[in-house]
């Protein structure tokens, strides 16, 4: 996929880790959220949420992964965007949810010398013309998650590959203005 808006996120990925996937695979962290189930956290409740009530557990399983090797971890924000905490009544802490959990990975990165993807999953809805959401307010969600993980310092995004219906929608989805609040 050849991206030529030059406001996307995705051509202001840190030029030294473009080089390292030029020279050699790049080892990255595993799936949060098994981990968090096998630690008892039931799928009842917002694994996103944890960054605020539980933070300890969130840092430990980033330096796990980083003390067996990773050298990309992930925020555990996959299901941080608005209408997915809007299901657990955290509509209001998307800012905050996705801001704490991009800190938490960037200090545990910080002694290893990784980087952090901002995870960002897909909106859990269906968009128009299959579905009542527009594509203003999914762009408008997806807008929200990213520029808190921005805010906090990520050094790239990492999505589903079905956020949306088509890769030419990609750019326009992914691309902050003077609304996010982000400096690009």
């Amino acid at each position: 996929m050849q991206i030529e808006d030059s406001s996307c996120i995705l051509n202001i990925m840190p030029g030294d880790l473009l080089a390292r996937l030029k020279s050699s695979p790049v080892l990255c962290d595993g799936a949060m959220g098994t981990l968090l189930y096998s630690k008892g956290i039931f799928i009842n409740q917002s694994y996103d949420e944890l960054n605020l009530s539980q933070p300890d557990l969130i840092r430990n399983i980033h330096h796990d992964y980083l003390q067996a090797g990773a050298e990309i971890i992930e925020t555990n924000t996959f299901g941080g965007n608005s209408f997915r905490l809007e299901r657990h009544g955290l509509r209001d802490k998307v800012h905050d949810i996705n801001f704490a959990g991009a800190k938490l990975a960037k200090e545990a990165a910080k002694s290893f010398d990784a980087w952090v993807a901002g995870s960002v999953g897909p909106l859990g809805i269906r968009i128009e013309p299959l579905g009542k959401t527009s594509f203003q307010e999914a762009q408008d969600a997806f807008r929200e998650q990213i520029a808190a993980l921005l805010e906090a310092g990520v050094d790239v995004l990492r999505s589903m590959k079905n956020l949306i219906a088509s890769t030419d929608r990609l750019p326009r989805v992914l691309r902050l203005d003077s609304r996010s609040g982000a400096q690009m």
